[in-house]
């Protein structure tokens, strides 16, 4: 694991009851170019947030997910 996700776990950690390092997690991985654990890190994190559908826009989540799964051709 290199430093990128090392923080990103250490951070999910550390703060259990936040979204930022799921959310991270899922960006390192878009950006990267590994477009299946982006999907993955941006459900669970659209998951999370759905939780407290009140406290979060995830918009820009689900977004995420829609584009990713048309890059992997995933349909539903």
């Amino acid at each position: 694991m290199n430093e990128d996700l090392f923080l990103c776990q250490k951070m999910r950690d550390e703060y259990p009851d936040m979204v930022d390092g799921l959310d991270r997690q899922a960006m390192v991985y878009e950006k990267r170019g590994d477009n299946k654990k982006a999907l993955e890190y941006y459900i669970k994190t659209l998951e999370f947030m759905k939780k407290e559908p009140d406290a979060f826009d995830y918009d820009h989540i689900e977004e995420k997910i829609t584009n990713l799964k048309t890059k992997l051709n995933i349909t539903g």
